[in-house]
């Protein structure tokens, strides 16, 4: 009967050993799988994160080519408005020159003379104040242009 009693005990040893054994095994799966959903979220956040940082370089690069075109806009304007302004210019003069060669005509002429000087002078104005806007568009757009590099140098960092 001890030999019976020592069998059963040991059996029931070895049962509980092998469900103890049974209970590290699947915590250790559970840990394991555990660990790898972790690693699985953290690479699939690092890969939202890098996708949004090239989002962000893309539309900064291209935000820095509208303020360039934007630039070239203006720059080409001032230019042509430089060019009208020379027209102008050269116009009065000769408008003046052919007014002084004609003295038969000299008071008639002086009166043309000061109606021309003073389109002139309002055109002139005009120039001005659209190269003044142009120039200062311009620098918004440089300053524009500077705060996107910034902001793509920090967006690539």
């Amino acid at each position: 009967a001890k030999e019976v009693a020592a069998s059963i005990k040991a059996g029931e040893d070895a049962r509980l050993a092998r469900e103890k054994a049974e209970a590290e095994v699947q915590a250790e799966k559970e840990r394991h799988e555990k660990d790898a959903a972790a690693v699985a979220k953290q690479v699939e956040e690092e890969r939202q994160a890098k996708e949004a940082a090239e989002t962000a370089k893309r539309l900064a690069e291209e935000k820095l080519a509208q303020i360039q075109r934007a630039a070239e806009e203006g720059l080409r304007l001032k230019a042509q408005a430089d060019s009208k302004r020379q027209d102008e210019e050269r116009l009065a003069a000769e408008a003046a020159d052919t007014l002084q060669k004609a003295e038969s005509e000299r008071l008639a002429r002086e009166a043309e003379i000061a109606a021309i000087r003073a389109e002139t002078e309002r055109q002139s104005k005009e120039v001005a104040r659209r190269i003044e806007e142009e120039r200062q568009a311009r620098e918004a757009a440089e300053k524009a242009a500077e705060a996107a590099k910034e902001r793509l140098a920090a967006a690539t960092e």
